[in-house]
């Protein structure tokens, strides 16, 4: 798959690359979309669109880290054992 990828981060370490070559990206400068690594996180971004910002996940911040943090899946569990 061919997409545009930004590094960021200033730390010129090779990550991004490693990544690409991990899930068999290509990098191309056309590309509207673009994969795009920042201090933060990982996010896709419409770079028509700046507007827009980018998209990303996080799965341990919110109502996930208050989850992780209370045992919320681990008393289901405990419970479902019986």
């Amino acid at each position: 798959m061919k997409i545009c990828l930004v590094d960021e981060t200033g730390a010129g370490d090779g990550a991004l690359s490693v990544l690409a070559a991990r899930w068999g990206l290509e990098h191309d400068d056309d590309n509207l979309m673009a994969l795009v690594m920042t201090p933060e996180h990982l996010e896709l971004r419409k770079l028509d669109e700046p507007k827009l910002g980018g998209i990303f996940v996080d799965f341990v911040g919110g109502a996930m880290a208050h989850r992780r943090k209370f045992g919320g899946c681990l008393l289901y569990t405990t419970y479902a054992a019986g």
